[in-house]
This record gives C-alpha cells, structure tokens and sequence, in this order.
C-alpha cells in the first residue's frame, strides 16, 4: 500500500506538462521538419522526467495494481472511444480513414499507427514506473551503474528493430529521465526571478547549439539520436520548460492537467481535419478538443475511472 501522505499539486509541474503536450501536437502535425526534428529531440524525455518528478514510492500487491489500473483503464476505454469514432467517421462519411486489426491492438506499440500512434506511451510509462519503484530501492551508486547499462544498451540496440511491442523496448531510455525526475524533486522548484530567466537563457542557448548535431529522435521507434549530444540537447530543453513553468500563465495547467487526454485524442482530430484545415489551427483545435473532453470526463465518477484514471 501507499504509505506517503500525497503532496500537494504542483501547478508549475502541469504547466510544464501542459507545455510539453502542446509541443506534442505540434510535433505530431506540424509540416516543418527543423521544428518537428527539434521538438523530436525532447518533448518524450520530458514526459519521462515529469513523471519520475512526481512520482512516491510504494509497497505492496494493491498499490502496484492500482498504479497499473491508472494507466491501463484508460489504455482500454480510449482505444474502444477512437475505434468507435473511426469506424462512424468511416460508415457515415466515407472517410476511408485506417483502422486497426485485431493482431496491431493484440501487440501494441509500433502495430498502432494513424489515429493510435500514441498508445505505445501509456504502456511504456507504466513499466517504467514500475522499474523504478524496483530501482529506488537500491543505493545511489547501483542506481547509477544501472541507469548507465540500460541508457548505453538503448543506444547501442535502438534502431536495429522496426518492432517495439507496447513501447516496452524504449524502458531503457526512459528509465534514466524518470529516474533524474525523481532525483530533482519537487522540492527544487525555480522562482519566477533573474535567477530563472538566467537558467532559462542558458538552457535555450544550449540547446538551440545542440539540436542541430543530435541525430534523429523518436522513442516510439528507438531512435535516440547521437550521444551524448541528443541527450544533452534535451536536458538542456526539460529545464528550460521548468524555468518557463515558474511563470504562472493562465490556462497552462489547466491544458497540462489534461495532457493524457489530449495525447489519446490529438491524432484522431488531425486525421479528421487534415483534409480541410491548416496544420496550426489543427494543433488549436486538437488541445481544445482535448481540454474539453477532459472536463466533460472529469464530471461523472464512471469516466473519472475509466477514461482519466482517477479513482471513482
């Protein structure tokens, strides 16, 4: 069971997330590559390292299933939501848009594409998670002697299979940024200062240095880029973000509260409109959608639980 009295939210952390998931989108839609390749380089080890930021230890049989049910019941009711809405848009429009088969949903990962090419995610941060309760369990020094073989096997192995069944390959990668999350803490929170714009300018300047010699990134498909530079480059870009997230913006964290949603959705609302619509009024139309149905979800205790993972 979960002995820790849960923290009180961090806003400046769903701003961050609300950063980075509109920084999804526009990486998922957007037609210029330098932005797209840019963005690439950061925005899921960003996801990663927040998810390490807020993460508590825990103990016990209950609490694994219950961090598992988190993240697994909304897996389940998006895929059947998005499904549905395909297969409508399909028989009522003849939108000819791609549905998956029954073997692409049974391996997850990689199979999903179109509408589904987030799904590996989900799954992905779970197993990481779950490694990393297992991890914190060891000294600092161990810590780090498996953080360094799980990140060097990633490089050396990434890319050598077009196939990552649930994202479950990526865990390598990902388990050092959540790991780092975990080890910053929430306490360690920059204030809206010089000290920060200073951090912020910093951090900006190196990573704009580094992007261009980072190689290729794309988790999904176990794509790290060249090392060490793409993992410095996107150090350098999570703290900006933190930096920026000091600054309390109206509206950011209400979008970055509802960032799993936006994640399942976006894609979805871009294979809709593509046809008719400019790729940034798609980005503004796929966060809105997804803060929307959000807030509709979060109204009733049954989609509470099945569709944002809360409990009922």
């Amino acid at each position: 069971m979960e002995t820790a009295t849960p923290p009180p939210r961090a806003l400046w952390v769903d701003r961050a997330k609300g950063y980075g998931i509109i920084l999804v989108v526009i990486g998922h839609i957007a037609t210029v590559d330098r932005l797209v390749h840019d963005i690439f380089l950061f925005h899921m080890p960003l996801f990663f390292f927040l998810s390490g930021l807020t993460f508590r230890s825990f103990t016990g049989v209950r609490a694994t299933l219950a961090k598992a049910r988190a993240l697994l019941l909304p897996y389940a009711a998006f895929a059947l939501l998005i499904l549905f809405c395909l297969l409508t848009a399909n028989a009522a429009l003849g939108s000819g848009l791609p549905v998956p088969g029954p073997l692409h949903f049974l391996f997850g990962g990689t199979f999903l594409t179109g509408a589904f090419g987030t799904f590996w995610f989900p799954t992905a941060l779970l197993v990481t998670l779950l490694l990393l309760n297992l991890l914190l369990r060891l000294p600092l020094w161990a810590q780090g002697v498996v953080l360094a073989a799980t990140a060097t096997a990633s490089f050396l192995l990434g890319g050598l299979t077009p196939f990552n069944p649930y994202g479950l390959l990526t865990v390598g990668m990902a388990l050092p940024f959540a790991a780092a999350g975990h080890h910053v803490g929430l306490d360690r929170v920059a204030k809206p200062d010089w000290k920060a714009a200073a951090g912020l300018a910093l951090c900006a300047a190196a990573f704009f240095l580094l992007a261009p010699y980072g190689g290729k990134v794309d988790f999904k498909y176990l794509d790290y880029g060249a090392f060490p530079v793409a993992t410095l480059a996107a150090a350098a870009a999570i703290a900006a973000i933190c930096f920026v997230s000091a600054v309390p913006v109206p509206g950011v964290a209400t979008i970055g509260r509802a960032s799993l949603t936006i994640m399942y959705t976006h894609l979805l609302v871009l294979m809709l409109l593509k046809p008719a619509l400019e790729w940034p009024i798609i980005v503004v139309v796929a966060v809105a959608v997804g803060v929307a149905l959000h807030q509709l979800f979060a109204l009733s205790s049954p989609t509470r639980r099945l569709l944002l993972g809360m409990r009922a």
